[in-house]
């Protein structure tokens, strides 16, 4: 086989990401990432994420709302 990077952990999580949840996304949360990789299906779920993206200065590869 081969192996990508073994360091590497991601972590799926069904929970919406939203001004809901802030309880569970909160600083700590966003704070403990290296990065986020989303394929979210609606415009405001996308914006929202981005938002946080750049408040914590984290980078961001998105390929659902609007492509890549």
């Amino acid at each position: 086989g081969v192996e990508i990077n073994p360091d590497l952990k991601i972590k799926s999580l069904k929970l919406r990401v939203s001004p809901d949840t802030e309880e569970f996304f909160n600083h700590k949360f966003w704070n403990n990432l290296d990065g986020v990789c989303n394929a979210l299906d609606n415009l405001k779920a996308r914006k929202y994420v981005d938002s946080k993206c750049v408040l914590y200065n984290k980078h961001l590869f998105e390929s659902g709302t609007l492509g890549t």
